[in-house]
C-alpha cells in the first residue's frame, strides 16, 4: 500500500536524480513526523519550556515544508541547502541555550554533512563540514568557558541569558 502525500516528488527527471529527490521527500516528510512527535513528549517533560519547543518545531517544519515545495517542482539543490542551513542553525542555537543538547549537535552536524555530501556534491559537504567542525569547536569553547564561570561563582553569561 502507498502512501500519497501532498507535493509529490518531481518526475521526468534522469533516474539518479529522480531517486535522489524521493529519498529527499521522504525524508523531509520524516523529519517532519518525527519532529512534531517529539516535541509533543519533551513539551510534556520539560514544561517550561513550552515555547522553545514549539519555536523549534515551527522554524524546523517551516524550513521542511518550504524544502518539501521547492524538492517537487524540481529544485532540489536550494532545497538541500536551505533545509541544511535551517538545520545547523537550529542545532548551533540549542547547543549554545540548552548546555546539555551540545553532545547531541554532534551527531546532528554529521548528518548535515552527510547529506551535503551525498545529495550536492563533494565540495558543499566540505563546506559543510568546516562550518560545522568550526561551530562544534566554538560551542563546546563556549560550553567549557561557561562552566569554569559557573564553578568559580560568577553567572550570567551568553548560555543562560
Amino acid at each position: 500500500m502507498s502512501m500519497t502525500l501532498p507535493f509529490p516528488p518531481p518526475s521526468g527527471l534522469d533516474q539518479e536524480e529522480s531517486a535522489l529527490a524521493t529519498a529527499y521527500h521522504k525524508f523531509l516528510w520524516l523529519v517532519v513526523f518525527i519532529t512534531a512527535a517529539c516535541t509533543v513528549i519533551v513539551s510534556f517533560v520539560y514544561p517550561n519550556d513550552v515555547a522553545r519547543w514549539l519555536l523549534l518545531v515551527l522554524f524546523v517544519e517551516s524550513s521542511c515544508f518550504v524544502g518539501i515545495f521547492l524538492n517537487s517542482r524540481g529544485r532540489m539543490r536550494p532545497a538541500v541547502w536551505m533545509s541544511d542551513i535551517a538545520f545547523w542553525i537550529t542545532s548551533t542555537i540549542f547547543s549554545l541555550t540548552v548546555p546539555v543538547l551540545i553532545f547531541f549537535s554532534t551527531s546532528a552536524y554529521i548528518l548535515i554533512v552527510v547529506a551535503s555530501g551525498l545529495l550536492l556534491d563533494r565540495k558543499s559537504g566540505l563546506k559543510f563540514a568546516v562550518l560545522c567542525g568550526v561551530t562544534r569547536c566554538c560551542c563546546t569553547g563556549q560550553a567549557s568557558w561557561d562552566s569554569g564561570l559557573r564553578s568559580r561563582g560568577i553567572t550570567g553569561s551568553l548560555i543562560y541569558c
